[in-house]
């Protein structure tokens, strides 16, 4: 028996964030948030940290482009689609991609658990 290691859990999350990511860049796809596909490029999964003493990974859109002189972070080109502004019908292609990927991201983590659990003879 014995508790899931910290790579075991790391595997895990990792598991399912793929998932995210995948969901995610299609999506803005779907969308059609992509000029240059900067905006889907920059989807990214992070490192597993802890937060409130539990392992997360999160999800981002990562980098900035420059436009002139101006720079703009992916994040807030993003942001302005998901949430719209005046004339701007909101895209929400990050809540849609994570609620309809919901599903298929607890089972790749069941997986991994799942196979966690076998070598464990649990």
């Amino acid at each position: 028996g014995g508790l899931m290691s910290a790579d075991d859990v790391r595997a895990m999350l990792n598991a399912g964030a793929d998932v995210v990511v995948t969901a995610q860049k299609r999506k803005i796809r779907q969308y059609r948030i992509y000029d240059t596909g900067q905006v889907q490029r920059s989807i990214k999964k992070g490192k597993v940290k802890i937060k409130d003493g539990k392992r997360v990974i999160f999800v981002t859109p990562t980098g900035s482009r420059k436009r002139g002189n101006t720079v703009t972070k992916n994040a807030d080109i993003l942001f302005v689609n998901e949430f719209g502004k005046r004339g701007k019908k909101a895209r929400p292609a990050i809540r849609d991609a994570n609620e309809e990927s919901a599903e298929a991201t607890t089972a790749a983590e069941a997986a991994v658990l799942d196979k966690w659990m076998k070598s464990k003879n649990l």
